[in-house]
C-alpha cells in the first residue's frame, strides 16, 4: 500500500494542473488583452507532452473511486461559509444587473392620494356644506431616456462583466475547496498507511527482542544484545502516536473544510481510494490552459467591465435627453 503513495500523490498535483478542466469555457470575453496571454506562454505548453484526453469533468473527484470522498466534497460545497459568500456575491451582482437593464426601457411612474376633507356648515360649497369628502388622484407618468451616447448600454455591459466575474469567483471557490478535500484525504490515507507501515516495524522489533531474549537466555547473546534490541522500540511507539494525532488533525481538517467541528470529523471512516486510472493532460493545452482558469477568466471579464465603465463615465460629460409625458 505504501508504494502507491508517489502515484497518488502525482495524480493529484496533476489534477491541479487541470485545473481549468473545471472552468467556465463558455466564457470567453471579447479583448485583446488574451492575445499577450497566448504568446508568453505558447512555446512552453506546445513542448508539453499531451494526448487526446478531454478536460477532467467538474465532479473530477469521483475518479478516485471513494463513496465517502465524493459525499464529503458535496457537503462541503454546500456546508463551506466561503461557498455561500460567493453564492451572496453573485446574487447581489445579479441584482445590479437587473438596475442596469431597467435603464434602457422605458419607465412608468403612478402614484395614487386619498385626502380626506370636512367642509364648513356656514361655507358656500352649496350640497356638500357640513359634510366630510374623500377625493381621490391619481396620476401615471411615462418617461424614456435616449441612450444618444451609449451610457446605459455600456452600464448594463459593465455590470454583466461583474456578473460573470461574480460567478467565476464562485466556481473558482468550489474549485479551491474540492481540491483542498481531496487533498486533505489523500493525506488521511497516507497517514494510515504509514501507522500500517510503523505497526508493523515495531512488531518486526518486538519479535527481534523477544529472539534476542530467547538467545540470551540459551547463553547466545549478551545484555548489551538486549539494550540495542529495545533502543529502537521506544521510537517506533512515539512514530505511531504521531501519526495517529495526524490521523486527528486530517479528519479535523476535513470537517472544517465542510463547515463543522470535530464531532464530525470523528466520524470519517478510513479512506478506500482504489487504483486511479492515470489523467492525461488534454491536447489542446496552448489555446486553453490560462484561458479556462477561473481566476484569469474573472479577471479578464473584469478588465472588460472596466473598460465598459470607462465609456459610461465618458459619457456622463453629454448632456441627456428624456422623453416625459403625463
Amino acid at each position: 500500500m505504501i508504494t502507491e503513495h508517489p502515484v497518488r500523490l502525482f495524480l493529484t498535483a496533476l489534477v491541479a494542473v487541470a485545473l481549468g478542466g473545471c472552468s467556465y469555457s463558455d466564457l470567453k470575453p471579447q479583448s485583446s488583452v488574451w492575445q499577450g496571454l497566448k504568446a508568453s506562454s505558447k512555446k512552453t505548453l506546445d513542448e508539453a507532452p499531451v494526448s487526446d484526453a478531454h478536460w477532467p469533468e467538474q465532479t473530477w473527484w469521483k475518479a478516485y473511486g471513494d463513496r465517502q470522498l465524493d459525499d464529503m466534497v458535496r457537503e462541503a460545497l454546500a456546508g463551506n461559509p466561503g461557498v455561500a459568500s460567493a453564492a451572496a456575491r453573485v446574487r447581489q451582482a445579479q441584482a445590479l444587473t437587473g438596475l442596469n437593464q431597467a435603464a434602457l426601457a422605458p419607465r412608468v411612474d403612478a402614484s395614487f392620494s386619498d385626502t380626506r376633507q370636512r367642509y364648513s356648515a356656514n361655507g358656500t360649497a352649496g350640497g356638500v356644506s357640513g359634510t366630510w369628502q374623500t377625493l381621490y388622484q391619481i396620476s401615471l407618468g411615462v418617461g424614456y431616456e435616449l441612450d444618444f451616447w451609449g451610457k446605459n448600454r455600456a452600464a448594463l455591459e459593465g455590470a454583466i462583466g461583474r456578473q460573470r466575474a461574480a460567478d467565476v469567483d464562485r466556481y473558482a471557490t468550489t474549485l479551491m475547496i474540492s481540491s483542498a478535500m481531496v487533498q486533505a484525504y489523500i493525506e488521511l490515507q497516507k497517514n494510515y498507511d504509514q501507522i500500517d507501515l510503523a505497526e508493523q516495524v515495531l512488531a518486526q522489533q518486538q519479535s527481534i527482542l523477544d529472539l534476542t531474549h530467547r538467545r540470551f537466555a540459551a547463553e547466545l547473546d549478551s545484555q548489551v544484545d538486549i539494550k540495542q534490541a529495545q533502543a529502537s522500540i521506544p521510537a517506533s511507539k512515539a512514530t505511531i502516536s504521531a501519526l495517529k494525532e495526524a490521523v486527528e488533525l486530517d479528519q479535523n481538517r476535513l470537517a472544517a473544510l465542510m463547515g463543522e467541528g470535530p464531532d464530525r470529523g470523528r466520524s470519517i471512516r478510513r479512506p478506500a481510494i482504489g487504483q486511479v486510472e492515470p489523467f492525461s493532460i488534454p491536447s489542446r493545452l496552448p489555446a486553453e490552459l490560462l484561458g479556462r482558469r477561473p481566476d484569469v477568466v474573472a479577471q479578464r471579464w473584469r478588465v472588460e467591465a472596466a473598460g465598459h465603465e470607462i465609456d459610461v463615465a465618458k459619457a456622463g460629460f453629454y448632456p441627456n435627453v428624456n422623453l416625459a409625458a403625463t
